[in-house]
């Protein structure tokens, strides 16, 4: 409801910031104390990771807000369309044509190209597994993305989170987050493809017929094809309801419960404050895994 509209719009709530302002006080100093290299080191990072904010500003660039993803708008659209809210969602024709104008990857909608089903169903089918700030699930599933980035930074095998194909054996998470950063699409799955069909896996025949006694078009060329148009295929229904539904990235909010501006007074629970207070971040992106935001 009301609380939802709130996160996912980032209306200003201040009900956490004096909860959080000596936490602010003692990282502020231990900043400001720091010698100059290792304070120009962070600032790089920070810069190379899309962003800074030294002094835990009130004013966000725009950039960082909500479901921008590195957007750079002009002061126009801003203007107009900024900050987005759950009331902007599904985001509608005219909305999307304004945004297409910013650096929005593919927004898609209803009437976009390659969008076959119908986002009200489809939207209605992930709502049971789709949670929004404010719901219980949702602060469940943050403090696992939490821990998981925990692990992560210590350098913990990729094999705790997920199964591991075999040529990502002895990937940390670390290494796991890089293999799947920008990479080319369906990348990852052509290899596993090639280990299985190496393994002696079979494409059933009672399906897929051969072309001939010794088959090379209708076996390893017809995976092939598959495994590049399942991604043509899914990708404009994926991304429009990524802009029926709307969510901040993890990122975000953890970094405006950081910086104070939710708290306990907004539902925030303990488990997932504590989770955030242990973390030192002086820039949004030092979250994630990759420059920019996940």
């Amino acid at each position: 409801g009301d609380r939802s509209r709130k996160y996912s719009g980032y209306e200003r709530s201040y009900g956490g910031r004096e909860f959080r302002k000596d936490e602010y006080d003692k990282r502020r100093k231990k900043r400001s104390n720091q010698r100059p290299g290792e304070k120009d080191k962070e600032r790089a990072h920070c810069m190379e990771m899309g962003g800074y904010d030294e002094a835990y500003k009130d004013n966000v660039p725009v950039e960082e807000v909500a479901f921008t993803k590195g957007a750079v708008v002009s002061s126009e659209i801003t203007e107009n369309i900024y900050p987005l809210s759950l009331k902007d969602y599904p985001i509608s024709d005219k909305l999307a044509k304004i945004m297409r104008k910013a650096s929005f990857i593919s927004v898609s909608t209803q009437s976009s190209a390659g969008v076959v089903f119908d986002l009200k169903k489809l939207v209605n089918f992930v709502k049971s597994f789709v949670h929004q700030p404010g719901d219980r699930r949702y602060w469940q599933e943050l403090n696992y993305v939490i821990d998981l980035q925990k692990y992560r930074k210590q350098n913990k095998s990729a094999d705790i989170l997920m199964p591991l194909p075999n040529h990502w054996k002895g990937y940390s998470l670390e290494d796991a987050a890089q293999a799947v950063h920008n990479e080319y699409p369906a990348q990852h799955q052509a290899t596993y493809i090639s280990e299985l069909i190496s393994s002696g896996v079979k494409i059933d025949k009672n399906i897929i017929s051969d072309t001939s006694k010794v088959d090379f078009i209708n076996t390893i060329v017809l995976a092939s094809a598959l495994n590049t148009w399942s991604f043509q295929a899914v990708a404009p229904n994926t991304f429009a309801m990524k802009y029926a539904i709307g969510m901040p990235r993890p990122e975000e909010m953890v970094w405006r419960i950081f910086k104070g501006e939710y708290g306990r007074a907004d539902g925030v629970p303990r488990s997932t404050l504590k989770r955030i207070q242990n973390l030192d971040l002086g820039c949004m992106e030092q979250f994630t895994a990759y420059p920019g935001k996940s």
